[in-house]
């Protein structure tokens, strides 16, 4: 059995770089043979990367160490470690100025009027958070409402138009006072101020304008804005 027909090369390796992506491809191709359940072939994979390093008699690539390297204690040594700890160290002069700015009074009024401002900003968009809130629990609240209203309009009983012709012509020819007599009828709902969706209007009321049922159940009323009879809800 030829190793390089198993992994599909046509030549070996030529250097430690190459040996080492030999070894990556021999890994997903084994990975592959195993996830098939292939374990015969999973196995030739890894005869095959062994007897081709074998003769090519190469190793992996050294890796690569830090010119500055760390103790067992965290100490490091060299130039660079050198160099980096003293520009982590502060000078004396720098030291001897933060002290006097602490002691200053000027710059102590400063530094309280710098976290005052802070804290001033943090409330204020706290607060602007809580507006946003509240705004979006109320646009909620409104969007239930409807929703409310309209599973309460299917409830309604709908009234047939010969039922409501019937009724317009009992009004005209009952007997009305000057006030309540049948005139111009608005389209107009008086709770809205909108056009009329769903006319309604109470059982008891004898006058022939309506108002917008969506609107009176969003509203909670609870008599007739017409003629201010009370009314049950339905």
């Amino acid at each position: 059995m030829d190793p390089m027909m198993v992994l599909g090369i046509r030549q070996g390796p030529r250097s430690p770089n190459d040996l080492l992506r030999l070894q990556k491809r021999c890994k997903q191709l084994r990975a592959y043979y195993v996830g098939k359940e292939r374990k015969q072939d999973a196995k030739k994979v890894d005869w095959a990367f062994e007897q081709i390093k074998k003769a090519s008699k190469l190793e992996f690539p050294k890796p690569k160490v830090p010119a500055v390297a760390a103790e067992a204690g965290g100490v490091t040594k060299g130039p660079a470690a050198e160099a980096r700890k003293r520009q982590l160290e502060p000078a004396e002069g720098d030291v001897k100025k933060r002290v006097r700015e602490a002691r200053d009074p000027n710059t102590r009024r400063e530094a309280i009027r710098e976290k005052l401002a802070a804290r001033r900003q943090e409330r204020s968009a706290a607060g602007a958070g809580g507006e946003r809130s509240s705004e979006n629990a109320r646009r909620q609240e409104g969007i239930r409402e409807k929703l409310l209203a309209k599973r309460t309009i299917k409830q309604v009983a709908v009234r047939s138009e010969d039922e409501c012709r019937k009724g317009v012509a009992e009004a005209f020819a009952s007997d009305w006072d000057d006030d309540a007599r049948p005139g111009r009828v608005c389209l107009i709902c008086p709770i809205s101020i909108e056009r009329i969706k769903t006319p309604a209007r109470g059982r008891p009321c004898r006058h022939l304008q309506c108002f917008d049922l969506e609107a009176y159940l969003v509203n909670k009323c609870r008599c007739c804005p017409v003629c201010d009879l009370a009314l049950a809800t339905p």
